[in-house]
């Protein structure tokens, strides 16, 4: 009886251990965006709006890894008053470009970039799961969130930082792309 009930009782500690390591792995992610999302809104940036597309240095950097040749956009999107639209114009001199979108949790949902949309004009509908897409017939993408809120990111690539013609050419296209909602 002592033998059944001490395998019992190591059984239900292994089950806590194992729900409390499952539930880690769900709450961790979710609370790193949390922080992440409220310091970028403390720095000004707004729900449903694409941020500047800064040339950064080392000294700019908000993220270590950041690669000076890559300018950025990038919008904490929330999906709560319906789908949004995003729709940008794809450089098409092969010079690298990308659009992810990162769910609540830290989980890629959707990626497009040159090689899989082309060149020119280019729109993605983004909606949470269940909620209507009216617009799904004219867009090019449709990206399905597994949470009401979501992060995107664009991502172009300069041919030559130190050209300022250059520099300023892509950042005044990557800065045209457009986030709206949809009526």
């Amino acid at each position: 009886m002592r033998l059944k009930t001490a395998a019992m009782l190591a059984g239900v500690a292994v089950a806590a251990a194992t729900a409390g390591w499952f539930g880690a792995l769900e709450i961790i992610p979710r609370h790193a965006t949390d922080r992440m999302w409220s310091q970028f809104q403390k720095a000004g940036m707004k729900l449903n709006r694409l941020s500047p597309a800064r040339i950064r240095t080392a000294k700019t950097a908000k993220v270590v890894a950041d690669n000076a040749d890559t300018l950025t956009r990038s919008a904490i999107i929330d999906l709560s008053d319906g789908p949004m639209l995003f729709t940008a114009e794809i450089p098409g001199d092969d010079r690298y470009w990308s659009v992810s979108l990162f769910a609540h949790n830290t989980d890629t949902f959707f990626v497009a970039n040159d090689q899989t949309v082309g060149p020119g004009p280019y729109r993605l509908l983004i909606r949470e799961r269940g909620q209507a897409g009216p617009a799904e017939a004219e867009a090019d993408d449709v990206a399905v969130s597994p949470s009401r809120r979501a992060f995107l990111i664009i991502r172009a690539v300069m041919r030559d930082r130190n050209d300022p013609a250059e520099a300023q050419a892509l950042q005044a296209q990557v800065m045209a792309s457009q986030l709206e909602p949809v009526r």
